[in-house]
């Protein structure tokens, strides 16, 4: 976003935790800076309760130059404000402690409609004094798809995935865990062995990376159009322009409410001319999961609170609608007939209008190929007596087998490599496999004879 305003001449200061460590490390007042200096100052949510800017507010030279108050992603106030983040509950306070109170503007992709729309309004202390301008937020430029996971979450391996490193295309998978998204990546790299440029075409995106490594791989899904599979966290979903980018995957738990569907859907920021799809992988109880949320809602002056379930009624509703596309207009209120934008940008770029029949895997299901596997008789082949691996062969090579691929780590570049566990140098798949030839070699008889 600051890249953005500095475009248009508008100079631009950041303020959150790393930036204020930054400052002090090196000398800088920040707060000095904000105050006369910049004419956009973009503010994390936890800096409301500092006591820097509670002394900034109290400045008389910024007060007088403060005309607006803008909340982005407000619907983020209803999601996270009551529990994960209640500094959210700060905003309002702090625009009434202003002379001359600013104009504010909050603005969202996914505001539902109802109790969800009164709850921000709550949090930004508007009461009934406010203007509600509702655009749609259907995106007919991508394709709605929603699939049953043949792995579990808490597999090693997910074959249902295979097809992004097949399709030449640029995809982000988010993943609903850390662990989870290690694992797929983990899945994925050693499918691709044979990938040019491997380290640059599948990466990951999450908390526990390096700040500079998370920023070399927005670099890359900005600057290079080449396929590649991005595997990330929620830290990817919110307020991040992400360009050239073909399909994003939401994979793992059923999501908790349908604005993570669209918030995540919306880093394919153009799927014009591209076939760009969201795919949600959902695990097999989800139907069953989305009918039993659906009936405690319905039920919840009889039944109480308890009996809600962990995932949203939004969500429940979208997996079980016939049409997709249908399903998010009602949860947010889309106008059906909608005057077009008049902007500059939607006249250089008017957005997709709506087809006459819809593409949603709701409206025409997939025909997915089922998985062949190998047939599970074997044709047993007579080994001889003295050529059979015992037990204590089969112990002996693993243990020099493991001891092997410890030592290929170790050597390997700690730079590189560092997050890659020991088995990806050596996989027990390929351990196994190798006991009979390994047993028989005159180095390892020698060896174990000695």
């Amino acid at each position: 976003m600051e890249h953005k305003f500095n475009l248009v001449g508008l100079s631009t200061l950041v303020i959150n935790a790393d930036t204020v460590d930054e400052a002090r490390r090196s000398g800088t007042d920040i707060w000095t800076t904000a105050r006369s200096e910049v004419s956009i100052l973009l503010l994390a949510p936890e800096q409301l309760k500092s006591s820097e800017f509670g002394h900034l507010l109290n400045n008389k030279e910024f007060q007088l130059r403060v005309v607006a108050f803008a909340v982005d992603e407000s619907h983020l106030l209803d999601t996270w404000g009551a529990s994960f983040r209640p500094v959210f509950k700060q905003i309002g306070d702090v625009r009434m402690r202003l002379p001359q109170t600013p104009v504010l503007i909050a603005l969202t992709a996914t505001l539902r409609v109802g109790t969800h729309t009164s709850n921000v309004r709550d949090f930004l202390g508007l009461g009934d004094s406010y203007h509600l301008i509702r655009r749609s937020n259907a995106r007919f430029d991508l394709q709605f798809l929603f699939r049953t996971m043949s792995s579990s979450p808490r597999s090693l391996k997910f074959p249902e995935l295979d097809w992004v490193l097949e399709s030449e295309r640029r995809i982000i998978i988010f993943c609903t865990t850390i662990s989870l998204g290690f694992r797929v990546m983990t899945y994925l790299w050693r499918r691709a062995y044979e990938l040019r440029d491997r380290r640059k075409r599948i990466r990951m995106y999450n908390s526990l990376n390096w700040p500079s490594y998370n920023a070399d791989t927005l670099e890359l899904m900005h600057t290079d159009t080449s396929s590649r599979v991005t595997i990330a966290t929620d830290t990817l979903s919110q307020g991040i322009d992400v360009a050239n980018t073909d399909d994003v995957v939401l994979y793992g738990d059923i999501p908790t409410t349908s604005d993570m569907v669209l918030q995540r859907g919306g880093r394919i920021r153009d799927g014009k001319g591209r076939n760009s799809r969201v795919i949600v992988y959902l695990p097999s109880t989800a139907v069953e999961t989305a009918l039993k949320v659906l009936d405690d809602e319905g039920q919840q002056g009889r039944m109480g609170k308890d009996a809600r379930t962990t995932i949203d009624p939004s969500i429940a509703y979208l997996i079980l609608a016939k049409c997709k596309v249908d399903a998010v207009n009602k949860l947010y209120g889309n106008p059906i007939e909608e005057v077009p934008c008049g902007c500059s940008t939607c006249r250089v770029n008017p957005p997709v209008p709506k087809p006459e029949q819809c593409n949603c895997s709701g409206c025409i299901p997939e025909v997915i190929e089922k998985m062949t596997s190998a047939p599970s008789a074997k044709t047993k082949v007579k080994i001889p007596a003295s050529k059979r691996v015992t037990k204590v062969m089969r112990r002996h090579a693993s243990t020099r087998l493991t001891r092997f691929r410890v030592e290929l780590w170790e050597d390997a570049d700690e730079c590189m490599d560092s997050m890659l566990p020991s088995e990806e140098f050596l996989p027990d798949t390929l351990v196994k496999s190798s006991y009979h030839t390994i047993c028989h070699s005159k180095v390892i008889l020698e060896s174990y004879m000695e």
